[in-house]
């Protein structure tokens, strides 16, 4: 072509690319089928024009898969960095919770110790009381649970209720083991 050709020709080539060209990678399929179209209609005979656009949309849907697979890739590897964030952030929450339970044991450790129920700071008040219900165990084989202390899961085990009602109305029956524990509360 000569350069006037080109000239007159770019504007042409221009504003087909203008019509037809995808904004978006999920927009490359209409636009194919309605360039598609057009040739259909022209009895499968492509003009130079659309020749040319067809060449711009492939070198654009390159470009466009790859500056999308690239964007996604990095989504990926941000989601990635934001679970491996929350796994280290959910570990040190594990820890701290641990250290804080070991520091209460060392304090009802220390009050039992020294036989101190109740401790009065500046900043906080520490008191060893009893918890309200106690632990009941049975010691034997389980399968010697008296019936009315049983409960039927899917294998026979404690009915816990049933045994503190015991306990508390003083008919508890030998086999048992009773234990008040105590916890600490804090202002």
């Amino acid at each position: 072509m000569k350069t006037a050709e080109l000239e007159t020709a770019k504007p042409v080539v221009d504003s087909v690319i203008a019509k037809f060209k995808p904004r978006r990678l999920a927009d490359y399929p209409g636009v194919l089928a309605a360039l598609f179209s057009e040739i259909e209609d022209a009895d499968g005979e492509m003009t130079v024009d659309q020749s040319d656009l067809l060449e711009v949309l492939e070198v654009g849907f390159t470009e466009k898969v790859e500056s999308t697979w690239l964007f996604a890739r990095e989504l990926e590897d941000r989601a990635a960095a934001c679970q491996a964030t929350a796994s280290r952030y959910a570990d040190r929450a594990a820890s701290l919770t641990k250290k804080a339970a070991r520091l209460k044991s060392f304090i009802v450790d220390a009050m039992q110790a020294t036989g101190n129920t109740k401790v009065r700071g500046t900043f906080a008040n520490v008191s060893l009381v009893k918890n309200s219900r106690p632990s009941i165990r049975w010691e034997g084989d389980v399968d010697f649970i008296p019936p009315a202390f049983q409960t039927i899961k899917t294998t026979v085990g404690l009915n816990s209720d049933e045994a503190l009602k015991a306990w508390k109305d003083d008919r508890l029956p030998a086999g048992f083991t009773v234990q008040i524990g105590s916890h600490l509360r804090g202002t």
